[in-house]
């Protein structure tokens, strides 16, 4: 599918659509799980950002992570950024499997352009809401 099937650049082209021009940075890591995205949080989000689309995914559960300790790093996450005065949309909600490939870890096409279409009213929201 490439960068560019994936839902940061189908959400970049939804925002230059509604006349927004700003940079989707996707800084995902294949296999990551959330204790990983809290070690490289702060040097993966560079001074001036505005807002973090933050997707924990489910590698955590995939690699015998637990709940708890999921939670309690996605909790530090964000208040990391906003500390920082960063903007923080949590996307972990459940997928429904018809939008996996056949390994039902990956996203098909038209599962990243849902994931986009779902997320750009949670970001118009978040930028009306900015001082």
């Amino acid at each position: 599918m490439g960068k560019q099937g994936a839902y940061p650049a189908k959400l970049q082209a939804l925002r230059k659509a509604k006349g927004i021009d700003a940079q989707v940075i996707n800084a995902g890591v294949p296999f990551d799980t959330s204790a990983g995205m809290l070690k490289r949080i702060d040097s993966d989000v560079p001074s001036g950002t505005d807002i973090v689309i933050l997707q924990p995914g489910a590698n955590d559960r995939r690699f015998l992570g637990t709940k708890e300790q999921r939670a309690a790093n996605i909790a530090t996450i964000e208040r990391r950024l906003q500390n920082r005065s960063i903007k923080v949309i949590v996307y972990d909600e459940e997928i429904p499997l018809r939008y996996y490939t056949f390994d039902f870890i990956h996203l098909t096409g038209e599962g990243h352009a849902m994931i986009a279409a779902t997320l750009l009213p949670r970001i118009m929201a978040t930028i009306n809401r900015r001082p």
